[in-house]
């Protein structure tokens, strides 16, 4: 490599260095996708951008869509009985720890969830006894 382009490579290196673990990946998807696409598409849709003026380049930036942001959206709902019960802590706040308790409660002997009387009658009516 000539001169100039060993300190071109190693501006670009620092740079890369430089950037945020997010930045990092934007630009490796950015890449994978323009890779997509033909050598000379690229290079017309670049020099097309080059072209434009400074304020078109701005309004194209700001009607970019954003990436989404934070977990996946289920696509269709979860049933409340498949979702997993959090854990009552000594940091869960007091309504919460009093709503819990009252919800459900153990029996002192087995450490099993209690049945409510309801339900047992209904249990017992069905077995026919």
């Amino acid at each position: 490599m000539s001169a100039s382009e060993q300190e071109k490579l190693h501006a670009r290196m620092v740079d890369w260095a430089a950037l945020s673990t997010k930045d990092r990946e934007a630009a490796r998807l950015n890449f994978a996708q323009t890779k997509k696409f033909p050598a000379p598409a690229r290079t017309a849709n670049w020099e097309a951008y080059q072209a434009l003026p400074e304020e078109d380049k701005k309004a194209l930036i700001e009607a970019a869509s954003l990436p989404p942001r934070g977990a996946a959206v289920a696509v269709k709902p979860i049933a409340p009985s498949k979702l997993a019960v959090v854990p009552v802590t000594r940091k869960t706040p007091e309504p919460e720890k009093a709503a819990a308790s009252k919800a459900q409660t153990l029996d002192r002997y087995t450490l099993l969830p209690q049945v409510p009387k309801q339900k047992e009658n209904l249990r017992l009516n069905s077995e026919g006894k």
